[in-house]
């Protein structure tokens, strides 16, 4: 069963950062993400960290662990790129859409768990800044395939991943889930009609990125005709030229003070746009390298100290 669990498959079930605030803001946002893979760093105590010195090795793989679950919790900003800092919302002028810096707020931690059959007792909670932000790679996945062996946990696993996979491929917002973000928003805000104005629009926009995402996807198909792909080549620059019309005439409001009541709740929905343009270049974001100085890794060894994964058996 474990060779039909390739490198690319499970990396293909692996959620970015980036991905992760995105998929997040959907309604049904635990359905989605619930399944799906994430790596986190390892306890200091790990046997591959003892005896080393963190300035002449490379950092210690992370291990892969699966979403089980998501926790409301205080709102906290995750800054752009890797390892971003964790600040809390209420320090933010804005009131969740992010701010200087590329923070973007989420109320949500995940639920994560080392195996798909460990106990339940071994679930820890993890916030997206104490998450690694990088793909898999061969080493995490042999050690990631020995916890499976350990838990005695491949029963299918492999067709679950596929179908997860694939159900991340058809992830979308549709309209009713729009609307549903919208109306959340406002309430929480206090909203009045300059936003529900720029929240129509936003539904306009989110409407043609949908229909821009079902393009892409077409034209991305060995399988389409050079006949189809002409005519969708020509409907995607009509969408385009409809999505920049209505990015400017949000951009126009902006500048007008249409927006001024709640200033976060514009920038949420853009920052969610932009993150989606992004998402359509690959499957997954590859995040920036970061150089591994004393710095950060005094600050990822501090995370480490408290609510972090112990597996049956001290973890070996």
């Amino acid at each position: 069963m474990l060779q039909k669990i390739s490198l690319e498959l499970l990396n293909s079930a692996r959620l970015s950062t980036e991905r992760l605030l995105h998929m997040l803001e959907h309604p049904q946002a635990e359905k989605y993400v619930r399944g799906c893979f994430v790596k986190v760093p390892q306890p200091s105590s790990s046997p591959s960290n003892e005896g080393s010195s963190f300035l002449l090795l490379p950092p210690s793989p992370g291990w892969v662990c699966q979403i089980v679950g998501i926790r409301s919790c205080e709102p906290y900003i995750v800054r752009s790129g890797v390892g971003g800092v964790s600040t809390p919302a209420g320090e933010r002028n804005a009131s969740g859409g992010g701010g200087a810096g590329g923070g973007m707020s989420c109320s949500y931690k995940l639920v994560l768990r080392v195996a798909p059959k460990a106990s339940a007792k071994f679930d820890r909670e993890f916030a997206l800044t104490e998450l690694l932000n990088t793909p898999v790679t061969p080493i995490e996945f042999e050690e990631w395939k020995r916890k499976l062996q350990e838990f005695d946990s491949v029963d299918d696993l492999a067709k679950r991943i596929k179908a997860k996979v694939q159900q991340l491929k058809e992830f979308t917002f549709t309209d009713e889930d729009v609307q549903t973000i919208l109306a959340r928003k406002q309430q929480d805000s206090g909203g009045g009609s300059a936003v529900t104005t720029s929240g129509n629009l936003l539904k306009q926009l989110m409407s043609i990125k949908h229909d821009l995402d079902s393009l892409n996807a077409s034209l991305s198909s060995i399988s389409t005709a050079s006949s189809s792909r002409r005519d969708m080549k020509e409907k995607l620059q009509v969408l385009m030229s409809k999505k920049a019309e209505i990015e400017a005439r949000i951009a126009r409001r902006k500048a007008a003070g249409g927006d001024q009541r709640k200033p976060g709740f514009l920038h949420g929905f853009l920052s969610m746009e932009k993150r989606r343009q992004k998402l359509q270049q690959a499957s997954f974001l590859q995040p920036t390298k970061r150089n591994c100085t004393r710095d950060l890794v005094s600050k990822r060894n501090e995370a480490l100290h408290s609510d972090h994964f112990s597996l049956p058996g001290g973890g070996k």
